[in-house]
C-alpha cells in the first residue's frame, strides 16, 4: 500500500510519501516470505528547472524486521517537454482518439514506448519527468483510467 501527499508552492513541492509491504497468509498468492516492511519519505522538490531535471531531497526513514534506518534521499531526474516522443503517446487528444480501442492503442504505445527507451538517438529515459514532474508511467496509466471510465 502506498500513500501519498504533496503540495506544490511554485517551483517547489513538498511531499510526504508512507508505503507499506503488509504480510500475506502462506495460502494467499501474494504471501511474501519476507517480513513487513514500512517506510516514510519527506523531501522537498525542485519541480521545474532551468538546468533540464528536477532536484529532490529529502530524508527515508524505514523499518524493517525490528531495525530502523534513516538515509538521505536525493534524487535527480531529467525534464522533457510535454510534447516529447515518449510523453506524446498519452497525451490526451491522442488517447481520447483512441478511446473505443484504448486496449490496442495502449498495446501499441508501451511498445513504441520501449523502442524509443531503447533507441540511443532519442534521448528518451524512463526515468525522465514531464514539465509537471510526472513519469510517462505516471501519466500513461492516468489517461488510459480517466479515458476509460
Amino acid at each position: 500500500m502506498r500513500y501519498e501527499s504533496s503540495y506544490t508552492i511554485g517551483w517547489l513541492r513538498l511531499l510526504a510519501r508512507s508505503e507499506s509491504v503488509i504480510d500475506h497468509y502462506r495460502s494467499c498468492p501474494l504471501w511474501n516470505p519476507k517480513p513487513g516492511k514500512k517506510s516514510k519519505e519527506l523531501a522537498l522538490e525542485h519541480v521545474k528547472s532551468v538546468f533540464g531535471a528536477t532536484l529532490k531531497v529529502g530524508v527515508k526513514l524505514t523499518r524493517d524486521a525490528g531495525n530502523l534506518s534513516i538515509g538521505p534521499l536525493l534524487t535527480l531526474r531529467g525534464v522533457v517537454r510535454n510534447d516529447s516522443p515518449v510523453f506524446a503517446l498519452f497525451n490526451r487528444v491522442t488517447v481520447n482518439r483512441h478511446k473505443y480501442e484504448l486496449r490496442e492503442y495502449m498495446d501499441y504505445a508501451a511498445k513504441r514506448m520501449l523502442q524509443l527507451f531503447n533507441d540511443k538517438g532519442s534521448q528518451c529515459h524512463p526515468y525522465d519527468v514531464d514539465e509537471d514532474g510526472r513519469t510517462v508511467l505516471h501519466v500513461g496509466v492516468k489517461r488510459a483510467i480517466s479515458c476509460g471510465s
